[in-house]
């Protein structure tokens, strides 16, 4: 059977879930390429957390966009577990983003003296408009995902009716 031959509403059941499979790809495949560049791990060396954290925040935003886009097809489709979940991981990444500021500024800190004099004042910058970006990105993937994750609590409540009497259609009694 072809694709086009489909109603509108049975071609948005075979299209949703195919576009949530590849934004779910899309997001696995960045979180491990992003992991695979952190090992081997070294938390105990300034340099390492800090392009850790330079990493996460600077990817973050393309995780955002990600995130948001399976939220809203999610919603178009009706599919209500996927946009939960999409929702959470939001507020997760939020948390995290928000989170990973600190110590990223802590970190800047220290780094910030082993850099050229020249380039300290461009990279001063730079760093704090990425940890200020970062953060307020942060803050509005908690609220969006809050949102999404109270869009998707509706599964299956239908608006509320008026009990009555309803329409009467015939002849009346006399």
């Amino acid at each position: 059977m072809a694709l086009a031959s489909l109603s509108p509403a049975a071609r948005t059941q075979v299209i949703v879930p195919g576009i949530i499979t590849v934004l779910v790809a899309i997001l696995i495949f960045g979180f491990v390429s992003l992991v695979v560049g952190w090992i081997p791990f070294s938390m105990g060396d300034v340099a390492w957390r800090f392009g850790v954290a330079g990493q996460f925040l600077g990817s973050s935003q393309q995780f955002a966009f990600v995130l948001m886009l399976l939220i809203f097809v999610a919603l178009y489709g009706g599919q209500y577990r996927a946009m939960r979940w999409a929702s959470l991981f939001t507020i997760l990444t939020g948390v995290i983003a928000c989170v990973t500021v600190f110590p990223f500024a802590l970190d800047f800190l220290t780094e910030r003296h082993l850099q050229r004099q020249d380039l300290v004042d461009s990279y001063t910058r730079r760093m704090i408009a990425l940890g200020g970006l970062s953060f307020l990105l942060g803050l509005a993937m908690i609220w969006g995902g809050r949102l999404g994750f109270l869009a998707s609590a509706t599964e299956g409540k239908d608006a509320p009716r008026p009990t009555g009497q309803g329409l009467i259609v015939g002849q009346e009694e006399v």
